[in-house]
């Protein structure tokens, strides 16, 4: 998951450029007047900028900055924390944190522990992953202190690969969550947690059940190879009863475990989430479904008559068969209203017939985005691409387009020319890849 420091990058020029020992006040506070702002504390930055940015800090911000994102990855605790100190008015902050060569256990507990002063805090954006030096104690020290900030509404945590947080932790982050029942944003991350299991999902699932004005929420299990069919069921279940929830992400990436069963339950919640905008679903390497569970899955999101956006990934789950391509067709056309769609269907059995429906389906669309991924899907021929793009090419509302076509039958690196060139040619896109 991207976290918040991505989306405010655009302005972080001004460290080199206003960050000087002769910096001129007034036109620090003419910047910071913008409300919106993202340091770098990493050691790739001038030396010069840790502690002049705590003055300017100390002097400005804490009255003039609303939201803030750092960059600490490489940075010393100790600069963070006297950061994090000068700036307790925020009510919105992102810490990206991962790997935190520069911490050692404690200082990442105490850097948790700052939070309890952001009394105004409404959003927390935390990204930890692969972070050896996140455990049990910083977990409880960061449960504390969500705890006390009365204004929380949106939280963010990625995990992932964090391979010290066992069944204790996972108890603190049921209780963080259990506590905070105004949560209207929630993203738990925990791709590729070595100690994931069923008892962590549980733990999580009857935190999740406190919330009942939740309406955006991401949740990622990928590649957590001791999560089953017993943990996934237990939280789509508790999903389901959220009945305003508006957009809706599940990675259940490369969980080798999981069978129809669990999807059977997620096709049941997705149809019970009524008020649904946005959805997206990460199915990809789960070796263990058949067409018997992905069809009714999409069975289900025909129904959502409020879906505006939807991805679904289905690549390396080699038991589909064409009927579930013929249905993934027929419920993408009884969705008018969709401007955003995806879809994974790299090495699969998809053959042209397929595509070309699929292409008439979308030009009556009036989509915004569109993404393709047919890597390796060696029954789709050349021909068959430039057909879909013509039909592509018909809609006059796309500003967005994405197409993963390496690895069809008879596609050259000259075909990726005619194609750029023919979209270029017939659609005015503010974004576009073919590769």
């Amino acid at each position: 998951m991207q976290l918040e420091s991505k989306k405010w990058s655009f302005i972080t020029h001004y460290v080199d450029v206003e960050c000087s020992k002769t910096l001129n006040k007034a036109r620090i506070k003419g910047f910071m007047l913008k409300k919106i702002c993202y340091f770098s504390l990493n050691k790739t930055k001038h030396e010069i900028m840790r502690p002049f940015v705590i003055q300017i800090k100390s002097q400005y911000c804490r009255k003039l900055v609303y939201r803030l994102t750092i960059d600490a990855e490489e940075s010393e605790s100790i600069y963070l924390i006297r950061l994090l100190r000068k700036i307790s008015g925020m009510i919105s902050l992102g810490l990206n944190l991962p790997y935190c060569y520069r911490f050692d256990q404690n200082q990442v507990k105490k850097t948790f522990q700052t939070l309890y002063y952001f009394n105004r805090l409404r959003k927390l954006s935390l990204n930890m992953q692969h972070c050896k030096k996140v455990n049990c104690s910083s977990i409880f020290a960061l449960s504390k202190a969500v705890q006390r900030l009365p204004s929380l509404s949106k939280i963010g945590f990625n995990w992932s690969n964090c391979q010290r947080l066992k069944d204790e932790a996972f108890f603190y982050i049921y209780k963080t969550l259990a506590f905070r029942k105004n949560i209207i944003s929630l993203a738990l991350v925990f791709q590729m947690t070595r100690n994931l299991n069923n008892n962590c999902l549980h733990m999580i699932s009857n935190g999740l059940r406190e919330f009942r004005d939740l309406q955006f929420l991401i949740l990622n299990f990928g590649c957590c190879k001791d999560v089953n069919d017993d943990g996934i069921i237990r939280i789509v279940s508790t999903v389901k009863t959220f009945k305003i929830l508006k957009s809706f992400y599940l990675s259940l990436y490369a969980l080798k475990s999981i069978t129809d069963n669990s999807i059977l339950e997620l096709a049941n919640c997705v149809k019970k989430l009524k008020e649904l905008v946005y959805l997206e679903i990460d199915l990809s390497q789960c070796k263990s479904l058949n067409d018997i569970s992905i069809n009714l899955l999409w069975m289900s999101i025909g129904t959502l008559t409020l879906l505006k956006g939807i991805c679904i990934s289905v690549w390396g789950i080699k038991n589909l068969t064409l009927e579930s391509f013929h249905i993934m067709c027929q419920q993408i056309d009884n969705m008018p209203y969709l401007d955003s769609l995806g879809l994974v269907l790299r090495n699969s059995i998809i053959e042209s017939g397929v595509l070309l429906t699929l292409g008439q389906i979308i030009s009556r669309l009036a989509l915004i985005e569109l993404s393709m991924n047919c890597y390796d899907c060696v029954n789709i021929m050349e021909g068959d691409i430039f057909l879909f793009i013509k039909s592509v090419s018909t809609i006059s509302t796309l500003k967005t387009l994405r197409l993963y076509i390496r690895g069809c039958k008879n596609v050259t690196n000259d075909s990726f020319k005619v194609i750029k060139r023919q979209l270029k040619k017939s659609l005015k896109l503010q974004s576009f890849l073919v590769e």
